[in-house]
């Protein structure tokens, strides 16, 4: 998992030239994530590693309560000025358990970009934490590299590039195994960002919804 000291000193030294703070970015994936997340009124969403803010802040006009957060205080201190006028909080965290350890509670969490940042052996550890933040019912966005993209055969310079990054592929029999979410859907989605990259990017997106009983099924099996 990258650092806080990582992430701090790309944002200070790239924040204008990396491909997810750019609009054409968020754009692309409201796409999808509106199929998903079309009645947000009322609702209280998390967008962690929420990037340039603005995937929270459209549903934030929707009429969510919306946290917008992240690891890096130099990105934290970023979107405190760029929304300033909002009523959106903006927090800094390195893992949902700082979250929990506020109190916190939400219907909705949106993790867009950030499993494949993250070291498989601690992907279990992330879903606990965003099981404990999230109602029953409620609802999580997971969305990530997909094998299939390019990137992972060919190695790129750029400064925004971060290696390795690890596709969220292998992460459907986590969620499997861990059994406190069920999988609404499991789909790939191809986007083009020309200002940034030659190809398509692949994206790997699974929309999970809280068990209202947090127990694992295949324990259930064994009793």
């Amino acid at each position: 998992m990258y650092s806080k000291r990582f992430w701090d000193e790309l944002y200070r030294t790239h924040i204008n030239d990396v491909p997810w703070m750019s609009e054409s970015h968020t754009r692309s994936h409201l796409i999808i994530m509106e199929k998903y997340l079309h009645s947000v009124q009322g609702k209280r969403l998390m967008d962690y590693g929420c990037g340039n803010g603005e995937m929270g802040y459209h549903f934030y006009e929707m009429g969510a309560d919306v946290t917008l957060v992240d690891i890096s205080d130099t990105l934290v201190g970023w979107l405190c000025d760029k929304y300033a006028a909002s009523r959106m909080r903006i927090l800094q965290a390195a893992t949902p358990f700082d979250m929990l350890n506020e109190g916190f509670v939400f219907d909705i969490v949106i993790a867009g970009a950030v499993f494949h940042h993250i070291q498989p052996d601690l992907w279990k550890s992330f879903l606990v934490g965003f099981s404990e933040l999230v109602v029953p019912g409620g609802l999580v966005v997971i969305s990530g590299w997909d094998k299939s993209d390019v990137l992972f055969s060919v190695t790129n310079k750029a400064p925004y590039t971060h290696e390795p990054i690890w596709p969220i592929n292998g992460l459907y029999d986590v969620i499997v195994n861990d059994g406190a979410f069920d999988i609404m859907e499991d789909v790939r989605y191809s986007y083009a960002l020309p200002e940034f990259f030659h190809e398509d990017r692949i994206f790997r997106y699974y929309m999970l919804k809280k068990r209202l009983l947090n127990i694992n099924k295949h324990k259930l099996l064994k009793l």
